[in-house]
């Protein structure tokens, strides 16, 4: 899963290099949500409210676990559309059935919103309906 969404860790939120890079580390390595919400909860308790840069990041997160778990091998999000892959037929239908506007490539299904929207919202309501 990849985003070309602001997603970092700020010096003026963690300044230590070393804590910003096992953090790092620990989110890659996250396994299931009830880790990732345990984490997210840590962080905060230690430095206080997430800047939205971080909380994208456990976002991707989030949506990383639930892609993987219904069998998306990958996922590109943008501010414009989101692209998935595999391109399936049962996919195709069922994001069709919901009035998203897909637009089908060899290998990947093109989703494009029809109003501007929180591409990361976005992301987890497809995922939602394609685990349905």
């Amino acid at each position: 899963v990849k985003a070309d969404i602001e997603i970092f860790i700020d010096k003026s939120y963690i300044n230590e290099e070393g804590l910003r890079i096992d953090l790092y580390k620990r989110i890659q390595q996250i396994q299931s949500e009830e880790e990732l919400y345990s984490l997210q909860e840590e962080i905060e308790d230690r430095f206080g409210k997430m800047p939205k840069e971080l909380s994208n990041l456990f976002l991707l997160a989030l949506i990383k676990l639930k892609a993987t778990k219904i069998g998306i091998k990958e996922m590109h999000i943008s501010k414009n559309s989101i692209k998935i892959k595999p391109n399936t037929e049962e996919y195709l239908e069922k994001l069709k059935s919901k009035n998203f506007f897909v637009k089908p490539k060899k290998e990947e299904i093109v989703v494009l919103p029809s109003v501007p929207t929180d591409p990361f919202g976005l992301a987890i309501s497809i995922i939602t309906l394609l685990s349905s």
